[in-house]
């Protein structure tokens, strides 16, 4: 059994980030708000990471200590961000924990994005919300490009626009 190719990614300072056996761009995106986030699963440390569960190590990333408040069109959204640790520009975020404690009624909610519902039995603990622009491979930064190229390209794999359009 060969064992899993681990992909590295770097913030804009060059900070390594996080180590996942899953490519960013192969994840799906958060369709129901604007900031159209990579959803990356971090799965609970009750399992054990194997060859065949992706697992993600979070390394020079911190959460805020407060929650945000974001104003959405339907509703409020609490946001705990998730910044480099080096620079402290905010790279992602995850929900607040009080999203999930009431049960979802069908067809409500966001149902598969990171929901209680969509985390049950599979071993995900938390989901974590990447933001476009701010985090690159380290195959890309090797590469000489800059991130703006980094982010059409994508973007461009799942949009066919680039990111700063």
């Amino acid at each position: 059994m060969a064992d899993p190719q681990i992909h590295t990614y770097h913030c804009a300072c060059t900070s390594l980030l996080l180590a996942t056996t899953t490519p960013l761009p192969s994840l799906p995106r958060r369709a129901t708000s604007l900031d159209r986030a990579t959803i990356l699963p971090l799965h609970s440390d009750a399992h054990p990471p194997s060859a065949t569960v992706p697992h993600t190590t979070l390394l020079s990333m911190t959460p805020d200590r407060r929650i945000t408040t974001i104003r959405r069109e339907d509703g409020f959204e609490k946001r705990i961000l998730w910044r480099c640790g080096r620079c402290r520009v905010v790279v992602g975020y995850e929900l607040d924990p009080s999203h999930f404690e009431a049960p979802t009624t069908a067809g409500g909610g966001e149902e598969g994005e990171g929901s209680s519902a969509a985390q049950e039995g599979s071993g995900v603990g938390r989901v974590l919300y990447i933001l476009p622009g701010w985090v690159q491979s380290t195959e890309h930064m090797a590469s000489g490009k800059k991130i703006g190229e980094q982010s059409a390209v994508l973007e461009g794999a799942q949009l066919g626009v680039a990111a700063w359009e």
